[in-house]
């Protein structure tokens, strides 16, 4: 994974992130997939989608640390629009069966018509956009998703303790319910200047 951390440092530079930042969050990187790799977990599931696409990991995690700007990100929260597409899809899916049974009725051969069970498969869900959210909320909204989350503390100065300020996969990826969505949260540490402080 160095060519991967070196494709991130050369999106970083091509940003314009400060050399000392870029090579914080490359620090960061390294030991986060050192680490995964000690666990027996593959890029694949620290990175998500992303391990495929190193300059827009790069990219989308400098501008989660604030270090540039945001230029193509649309900043409104995914939630009303997830909300309106489930209900767009439980209203066609009720028009589904009504044609379904309607048919069926007309058909004296045909067998009974029943709606799929939910559980029958797994079903993609879309990950959730927790970045900036306490550590409380972003777990209780990555379990409500259907999806699993695991923890890795990293601290990091003119950020409140237990703070989400990385993901993988990002926001918006699809995977499979029950997968593992890897959260980076803030902690304090003595070496913060200024001190940080819990919310």
């Amino acid at each position: 994974m160095s060519e991967f951390i070196e494709e991130c440092r050369r999106e970083w530079k091509r940003l314009r992130v400060p050399d000392p930042i870029a090579d914080e969050m490359a620090a960061d990187l390294a030991a986060d997939l050192q680490e995964a790799e000690v666990e027996g977990a593959s890029p694949e599931e620290v990175l998500g989608s992303s391990a495929s696409d190193p300059r827009a990991f790069a990219a989308s995690w400098a501008t989660e640390r604030g270090v540039v700007q945001p230029r193509f990100r649309d900043k409104i929260r995914r939630r009303p629009l997830l909300l309106g597409a489930a209900a767009l899809l439980v209203v066609l899916a009720a028009a589904g069966l009504a044609v379904a049974i309607f048919t069926s009725s007309q058909q004296s051969h045909a067998p009974a018509v029943t709606a799929p069970s939910p559980t029958a498969t797994n079903a993609a869900v879309r990950v959730p956009d927790l970045i900036g959210l306490r550590m409380t909320e972003a777990v209780q909204e990555t379990q409500a998703a259907g999806l699993a989350v695991k923890l890795i503390k990293r601290s990091v100065s003119r950020v409140p303790a237990d703070t989400v300020v990385a993901q993988a996969p990002a926001a918006g990826d699809e995977v499979v319910r029950g997968s593992t969505l890897v959260l980076w949260v803030t902690e304090c540490s003595r070496s913060s200047k200024p001190p940080c402080q819990y919310r």
